[in-house]
């Protein structure tokens, strides 16, 4: 029986593993489904309104400053060291981090909405609607981070298939009630889930500041949130190039594209956050770099493997769904096909999330400067051409080709045997 105990221990993590993916795709499709049915019920100039109260929310996330993201490296090291008290002050520091800052996004949009001319009902409807659902969101997003276990991570699973279920009655609240009824259910959404999150949290501690957690937290949240902008920069190149050859016509017309770019990111993304975790954890545990490599390489090739069949069934099916449902979009048909391929080769990135559990700063900057550069030049040249559409979807294409090579050399280099201990 204690033979069996290692093979039943890795079974159970692997179906954890399936149903937190599973969970992670159900919230995506269910959020697409819901949005696209709602629309049917909300004018454009609301959803406008209600867009640009999403932009704003992106800018007030700065105020995050990667301490969340910290967190989320921090914790589980310090528990694979056996220094669980230096783990709950990390976490501690950054729930009152959480508090601290969903309360001044609360006030800021709470004011704004209060302060905009009445006669403007649906802006000061979405401020209100914003500030309730961006205050919880920060708290939100603290407490899925503290959720690390095969036990936690299942519990995360279920929050995230209720959150798949009342995404759905987006469009029923939008017939029932209209732009009120849509920003209504945000506002119930965010605090529904929110209040799940909080009782099946599980780390139980009450927020508080430590001056050494807070020094380790910024550190760390410094170069996470650096990277992670740096990398939402290269990622919006291809608008960037269509807007200048087209204007924001050729950039709808490309949308379909990034959809689906977007879409083959779900699984990856998935398999990063229950594997990320987990690379911290070994590193606290052992101090080896060198005892990451396979579980870093293993996660390439799931990631991969993954995504071939949902390329497969893209590349059959796109024509399809286009003809029937978006035919004002069949130019972009050939460039989402594309953007499948350069959604498969991404997912091989995934891996990189060893770079950060290892704290390699100087390989994750560099590996985001030759991915930049390549894209920079690759889709500046096609894009040039007849059709600038189809030039930048191939210049995506090949950039992630060179992004793939990149990750597996700095991932090889990060955890190769020769005494690596990395930092901690």
């Amino acid at each position: 029986m204690k033979l069996l105990h290692p093979l039943r221990l890795r079974l159970t993590g692997h179906s954890v593993l399936a149903y937190f993916a599973a969970s992670s795709m159900a919230i995506n499709g269910a959020t697409l489904l819901a949005g696209v049915a709602a629309l049917r019920w909300i004018p454009p100039e609301l959803m406008g309104i209600w867009q640009m109260m999403l932009l704003a929310e992106g800018y007030a996330s700065v105020l995050r400053m990667g301490i969340p993201n910290a967190m989320n490296r921090e914790l589980p090291y310090f528990l694979g060291r056996g220094e669980e008290e230096r783990g709950r002050q990390v976490a501690a520091t950054a729930l009152l981090h959480a508090i601290l800052t969903g309360a001044m996004v609360f006030a800021g949009f709470a004011i704004a909405g209060l302060a905009i001319d009445s006669g403007k009902p649906g802006w000061q409807l979405a401020a209100l609607a914003r500030s309730i659902a961006a205050g919880t969101g920060f708290y939100f997003s603290y407490l899925t981070g503290t959720f690390r276990s095969n036990k936690s991570f299942k519990a995360l699973a279920g929050i995230q298939l209720a959150q798949a279920g009342l995404a759905l009655l987006m469009p029923v609240f939008a017939y029932a009630w209209g732009y009120n009824g849509f920003c209504l259910h945000a506002v119930l959404q965010s605090v529904i889930l929110a209040g799940i999150c909080h009782a099946k949290r599980p780390l139980r501690i009450r927020p508080a500041f430590h001056a050494e957690a807070w020094s380790l937290l910024w550190r760390t949240g410094f170069h996470l949130f650096i990277s992670a902008y740096l990398l939402t920069l290269v990622r919006g190149l291809e608008n960037v190039f269509l807007f200048r050859r087209g204007g924001e016509a050729m950039v709808g017309i490309f949308a379909p594209a990034l959809a689906v770019s977007h879409a083959m990111e779900v699984l990856p993304a998935a398999l990063s956050s229950y594997v990320y975790p987990r690379m911290s954890f070994r590193f606290g545990e052992t101090s080896d770099a060198s005892r990451l490599s396979r579980m870093t390489f293993w996660t390439m090739g799931l990631a991969l493997a993954l995504c071939v069949p949902l390329v497969l069934v893209g590349w059959v099916c796109l024509p399809w769904v286009v003809e029937r449902l978006v035919p004002k979009y069949s130019a972009a048909l050939p460039a989402m096909r594309i953007a499948l391929l350069t959604g498969m080769l991404l997912s091989v990135i995934t891996g990189t999330s060893v770079l950060r559990a290892l704290k390699k700063w100087t390989l994750l900057y560099g590996f985001i400067a030759l991915v930049g550069t390549a894209k920079l030049i690759a889709v500046g040249l096609m894009a040039g051409g007849d059709s600038p559409v189809m030039g930048v979807a191939w210049g995506g294409l090949v950039s992630a080709v060179v992004a793939a090579g990149a990750a597996v050399i700095a991932c090889r280099m990060a955890t190769r045997d020769e005494g690596n201990k990395a930092a901690a």
